[in-house]
């Protein structure tokens, strides 16, 4: 994943809340569709990342209703997700 940031999730103006993972190449500015496996995380905005060993770690967030307490991982090779 050099030179390309990943991205999870988030909400739009009419509050619908999205769980789709996306690249961006720092490069080119095209971003990307990420086709991921697993269960995904639930969609949510507000939530935490960083980068480690591989994977993006993913912590908490919010939807309309619930606030979340969990962690996920991405695998940016396999583009696996585990809970």
């Amino acid at each position: 994943m050099n030179g390309k940031m990943v991205v999870f999730g988030g909400s739009d103006s009419s509050n619908n809340h999205y769980n789709d993972a996306w690249t961006l190449d720092l490069t080119t500015l095209a971003w990307t569709l990420l086709t991921t496996t697993g269960t995904k995380p639930s969609a949510r905005q507000d939530h935490s990342s960083i980068l480690y060993n591989g994977q993006m770690v993913l912590f908490g967030g919010e939807d309309s209703g619930s606030r979340y307490n969990d962690v996920w991982t991405l695998n940016l090779t396999s583009y696996d997700w585990t809970e």
